[in-house]
């Protein structure tokens, strides 16, 4: 299913606030994104945005930030989909695919 993302223009700013603490960007970002939209594809969107923007203000080339933020907003995905799944919001078939749902 499509889903919007309007999370994002929100969260943004956190990018340029925490920009010193990666982890800060991180966990600020997933709070923030949480309020509206739970939907581990925007939380991971959100996030790798928001580091985008954190990297650049730190001077990190391009193709750094494109690794970094693919990385972890890859890793931010798989976490939160497995959170999904231990809170069993999903059907036990569902959770049985976890790892087609990620992919």
């Amino acid at each position: 299913r499509p889903e919007a993302n309007r999370a994002l223009m929100r969260t943004a700013p956190v990018g340029l606030i925490f920009y010193r603490s990666f982890e800060g960007v991180i966990f600020y970002t997933r709070e923030a994104c949480k309020v509206t939209h739970t939907d581990p594809r925007c939380i991971a969107s959100c996030v790798a945005l928001t580091l985008a923007i954190a990297l650049s203000i730190r001077g990190y080339d391009s193709e750094t930030i494109m690794k970094v933020v693919e990385k972890k907003g890859l890793a931010i995905l798989r976490q939160e989909l497995e959170d999904v799944a231990k809170k069993e919001l999903l059907s036990i078939e569902e959770t049985a695919d976890l790892e087609i749902l990620y992919e």
